[in-house]
């Protein structure tokens, strides 16, 4: 088995240990991917990067380039919204589990979602600063 595949299954294990489903504890993963990607994008990659709308609040891919002339040619696109999507798609998710809790880690050099159970974060303290030690990253 290689690693991948044994991290795979250890995150399985936990999520139903925690008591998903195998098609919940597949979603979970789906949706980490999405907000991973998401992020990424966020922060910019050599074809754009995803921006809001500061007004509306609505994505737009933008593109940016050097022309020919030496002038800069600057783009916006419509982009759909898949970060509102995957964020709704878990709020419904961990209805089903009110003794648990995600966090979403907006930095894509790392794990873009973790689940903790609520009783592990101590009184008081922020999940920001705990999320990596208490929670279990759903990154591959």
């Amino acid at each position: 088995m290689s690693r991948k595949q044994e991290r795979i299954a250890y995150i399985y294990n936990r999520l139903t240990s925690l008591g998903f489903d195998y098609v919940e504890a597949s979603n979970l993963l789906r949706l980490e991917k999405t907000l991973h990607r998401w992020h990424e994008l966020e922060c910019g990659t050599e074809a754009g990067s995803i921006e809001r709308d500061e007004q509306t609040g609505k994505p737009f891919f933008r593109r940016q380039w050097q022309g020919l002339n030496g002038t800069w040619n600057d783009k916006k696109f419509p982009y759909p919204d898949k970060e509102k999507g995957a964020l709704r798609r878990l709020a419904s998710l961990f209805e089903k589990h009110p003794d648990l809790a995600f966090y979403q880690q907006g930095d894509p050099r790392g794990c873009a979602l973790y689940v903790y159970r609520k009783a592990d974060l101590p009184e008081g303290k922020d999940i920001n600063a705990l999320y990596s030690s208490i929670g279990l990253a759903l990154c591959v």
